[in-house]
């Protein structure tokens, strides 16, 4: 298994950013601001249709933003299967993702934060 971080795709008419404060309340509970834009990542990978043993190749696109909160409860959407979510440490959390890109993405926004600020 492994840890994930929300992620999901875009409604109608629906920014990036929307989606992924969206995302992020429908898979945590928390309500957040986004700080700053970090990128995207591209992946793809092997799907098969429900009833048959084809698979198609499934080509993913995910822009993310490092987001603050001022609450910490969490509560994992459970009608996505989703059974536990939460706030680590960052030394914890890389251990925790299940994915390289998701882990790289978590050390850029771990940067940002601790980056020193120019005044």
């Amino acid at each position: 298994m492994g840890w994930v971080l929300p992620k999901g795709t875009l409604e109608p008419n629906e920014t990036h950013k929307a989606a992924a404060l969206r995302e992020v309340k429908e898979e945590s509970g928390v309500t957040a601001k986004v700080i700053k834009y970090l990128g995207k990542t591209e992946y793809t990978f092997y799907s098969s249709f429900p009833d048959s043993n084809d698979k198609h190749k499934v080509s993913k696109t995910v822009h993310w933003y490092l987001m603050t909160t001022s609450a910490f409860y969490c509560k994992p959407q459970a009608d996505e299967f989703f059974t536990d979510v939460g706030f680590y440490k960052q030394h914890e959390a890389y251990h925790l993702l299940k994915f390289h890109d998701e882990r790289r993405i978590m050390k850029r926004a771990y940067c940002e934060l601790t980056a020193p600020k120019n005044s």
